[in-house]
């Protein structure tokens, strides 16, 4: 009986070793297979981000090398624009100029061309009055200014006008009002003729003519308001003066 016990005991006994040790290698083999899981797992994560990630960059560097080519593409687009229009532009100077060499260019008005060839040729005595102008010398001024006039061709219009304006200008210093209504009466009609040809010749030409009645007369009123408060001088009373007589000037210009 003691020793039936005793084999029912380490029969026991070795059965639960058995068991412990088939236990201890089953968890083991547990750990080692969600350790080989868990690893598998998360390599494949890393390599699925490492490939996200990858692809992103690849993403990232397509759009910039797209971007590089687009504005490669706009730029030489540009070059070959401005290029062509350059290579355009040339050529169509060497065919004006071909055409200039072959064929003069006409214009319409020979009146503009005779005024501008005459305004071109030297006047002496004009320089000789601004001069005595500038001295104070005012009837040698008006000597030779009116030697100057009998010289003009009568289309020589540029020097016409300056010379009345001049002429205008050494009456005024000389207090001969009848004498600078006239001159600036001239010069008015001769800046009309000038101003009609240069329209015949330019359409668009913005043509400046004398001041009306209404405008002289309001010169007249601004000259002697911004002049009230000016200690009396010969310098003030000749710019009212100046203004009293353009207001003559334009009525008479505007009959």
């Amino acid at each position: 009986m003691d020793k039936r016990w005793t084999l029912i005991i380490v029969t026991i006994l070795m059965m639960l070793l058995i068991y412990s040790f088939l236990s201890m290698v089953l968890k083991k083999d547990r750990k080692r297979t969600a350790h080989t899981r868990m690893y598998r797992d998360y390599s494949s994560y890393n390599q699925k981000k490492s490939l996200s990630d990858y692809s992103n960059n690849n993403s990232d560097k397509s759009n910039y090398s797209s971007s590089n080519k687009n504005a490669e593409l706009r730029n030489n687009l540009i070059n070959t624009i401005m290029n062509n229009s350059v290579s355009g532009y040339n050529t169509f100077m060497k065919k004006l100029a071909k055409k200039d060499k072959s064929k003069p260019k006409e214009i319409k008005n020979p009146q503009y061309v005779q005024m501008i060839e005459l305004s071109r040729k030297p006047l002496p005595e004009l320089q000789i009055a601004c001069n005595l102008f500038r001295n104070g010398d005012y009837e040698e001024a008006i000597t030779k200014l009116e030697e100057a006039l009998e010289k003009l061709d009568p289309l020589e219009i540029k020097n016409r006008i300056q010379i009345y304006s001049f002429l205008s200008e050494c009456y005024l210093k000389l207090k001969d009002d009848e004498n600078y209504i006239e001159s600036k009466i001239k010069q008015v009609r001769i800046q009309r003729k000038y101003n009609k040809i240069m329209k015949d010749t330019f359409s668009n030409f913005p043509a400046h003519d004398f001041m009306s009645t209404p405008d002289a007369s309001s010169n007249l009123l601004r000259v002697k308001s911004s002049t009230a408060k000016l200690p009396d001088s010969p310098m003030v009373r000749e710019m009212i003066k100046k203004a009293e007589l353009d207001l003559q000037v334009a009525r008479k210009v505007s009959q």
